[in-house]
């Protein structure tokens, strides 16, 4: 899986959580706020373990230029 794939991955499960927690949040209905909360946390560690350099293995951020922000290799999102 290309870089780009999972950082789109991570983010529509990120995206999905705060959706649900919104909404369960607004409407009072709990038992969407918690699976809402976990679907969120649960993207943000699969963007943290998946994004990361080749080289370095440092993740990369919110970065998405073609250099590693820490190292200074090229990343290929493709």
């Amino acid at each position: 899986m290309t870089l780009r794939k999972r950082r789109r991955t991570a983010m529509m499960i990120l995206l999905a959580g705060v959706v649900l927690a919104l909404l369960g949040t607004d409407t009072g209905w709990i038992w969407l706020t918690v699976p809402g909360m976990t679907l969120l946390l649960g993207g943000l560690a699969l963007d943290a373990a998946w994004v990361r350099c080749p080289r370095c293995g440092r993740w990369l951020g919110w970065n998405t230029g073609a250099r590693c922000p820490a190292c200074g290799t090229e990343i290929s999102w493709d």
